[in-house]
């Protein structure tokens, strides 16, 4: 018995029906995945762009498989244009996956034995790809913290400078006398520095053991040991 596409199986059930069973199937034993090669992958592209990236963001898994650089790159992209809000990180370890490293909003490169133009070109480099758990979980995590916590430093400290600026105008019939100079603001920016946030403390110190003890195993990233990610 001939087997229709399965381009052609989508459009029947149609593509909001088969990604919404997409969906639900998240999390289940037999969920399904798609898996395409070079060849499909590119058909999918040229003439059926909107129906792929409506399947694909659905599934659960999304393997491509023979691909050549240009496609892999090419996805990347697609992604970063039609899901706005999505973070891509695209990982590799050879020449061949520069073109997807650069195009995604985070490349990471693995030093291998098809040589470094992946990590020179990422901008994080891994030794091991066991390490990504560790630059995800604990660097990129402490990462997220301290921009947090300079973002609001940064904010409250504007904040506090405009107002009372704004009031000791007003006290003084809106002359043009600064209440502050530059050495003044400077040395508030620097003595008044963020410290490291009491979340990360809080983890360093054991409150959340599982995480302290899986990020601080015996791989290191970038350069092993306690070492933070290599640039």
């Amino acid at each position: 018995m001939h087997k229709a596409p399965p381009v052609a199986v989508v459009r029947a059930a149609g593509p909001s029906r088969f990604a919404r069973a997409l969906l639900l199937s998240q999390g289940s034993i037999n969920a399904p995945c798609v898996i395409l090669d070079g060849a499909s992958l590119e058909l999918c592209v040229s003439h059926h762009q909107r129906l792929f990236m409506e399947v694909a963001c659905a599934a659960p898994t999304v393997i491509c498989c023979r691909c050549t650089p240009t496609q892999k790159a090419d996805i990347v992209r697609l992604i970063r244009q039609t899901q706005s809000s999505a973070i891509t990180a695209a990982i590799g370890d050879g020449g061949n996956d520069v073109g997807m490293i650069q195009a995604a909003h985070v490349g990471i490169g693995i030093e291998g034995r098809e040589g470094k133009q992946a990590a020179l070109a990422a901008d994080f480099s891994l030794r091991q790809f066991s390490h990504l758990g560790r630059l995800v979980l604990w660097h990129g995590r402490n990462c997220y913290l301290r921009s947090a916590t300079l973002s609001q430093f940064v904010i409250h400290r504007g904040l506090i400078i405009s107002v009372i600026h704004a009031v000791f105008s007003a006290l003084f019939y809106f002359a043009p006398i600064a209440l502050y100079n530059g050495i003044l603001v400077a040395g508030r920016a620097t003595a008044q520095s963020p410290t490291r946030p009491h979340d990360t403390a809080r983890v360093g110190n054991g409150a959340r053991p599982s995480m302290t003890k899986f990020a601080r195993g015996g791989s290191g990233v970038g350069g092993g040991g306690d070492h933070g990610p290599c640039a």
